[in-house]
């Protein structure tokens, strides 16, 4: 059994070296199409929930578990080469509204292509696994979940 634990143990040390400072990981490479784009994760990330609705940077902070101020950093990155246009709220000029540009829109649509196709391979995965298999795997990453929690 001890073998078990030390294959978890090196799983997920793998995971963390494979994952690097990302705050997601993604399987494959993604086809943005633009050979200019340097966004981040994170940045394309961005892009991808701003491009569903308006965000505060608090709530993409919460969204995306990581601080305001990183939020903030990406979110005058993206402004300084143009994906992001910052607009005072019309009605309430204390909020503002993020514009994506059409190259902002392609990089999001591609992003949220990446996770699916994420996604699908989790499902191609799994689907190697009989149902009950499914449980007790489900169940273990739960359990996981919390130990690391504490």
């Amino acid at each position: 059994m001890s073998n078990v634990a030390q294959f978890v143990e090196k799983t997920i040390n793998d995971i963390i070296l494979y994952s690097g400072n990302k705050n997601e990981i993604l399987i494959g490479n993604e086809q943005c199409g633009c050979h200019s784009c340097d966004c981040t994760n994170t940045q394309k990330h961005i892009l991808m929930l701003l491009s569903k609705e308006n965000f505060t940077n608090r709530q993409l902070a919460e969204k995306l578990n990581i601080s305001t101020a990183a939020v903030t950093k990406a979110i005058k990155s993206l402004e300084k080469v143009d994906l992001l246009i910052l607009e005072k709220d019309k009605e309430d000029a204390r909020f503002i509204r993020y514009i994506l540009t059409e190259k902002a829109l392609h990089i999001a649509k591609q992003h949220e292509i990446h996770h699916d196709n994420t996604t699908n391979k989790y499902y191609d995965l799994l689907g190697k696994y009989s149902v009950e298999e499914k449980i007790i795997i489900t169940k273990f990453l739960e359990d996981l979940i919390k130990t690391i929690k504490g």
